[in-house]
């Protein structure tokens, strides 16, 4: 499986994460995905992780949509460098 493969599935997971929360915290419909991180902001999580999972939602739709080729290096920076970021959005719902 390719690693492009991996990262769709593992943002796509953070993503429905989120839509659950919403969901459950009743905090209302959100118009678009982003909107999820946006309701979320500052009471589940913190503001850079918005930002992260904002980057993370742009990313993922490279990868889906292939608007551009993939870069390659990117994804090797993201899966060497970036993996952090999922352990984090795990810290901050379950310390939420």
């Amino acid at each position: 499986m390719r690693a492009e493969y991996w990262l769709n599935w593992t943002i796509q997971g953070t993503i429905d994460v989120c839509a659950v929360l919403v969901r459950e915290l009743n905090l209302g419909v959100p118009g678009e995905e982003e909107d999820l991180f946006e309701k979320l902001s500052g009471q589940v999580l913190s503001e850079d992780m918005v930002d992260t999972l904002q980057e993370m939602k742009r990313f993922r739709k490279v990868l889906v949509h292939r608007y551009r080729a993939i870069d390659d290096d990117k994804v090797y920076h993201l899966l060497t460098h970036r993996l952090h970021d999922f352990r984090e959005f795990k810290k901050e719902v379950v310390h939420f």
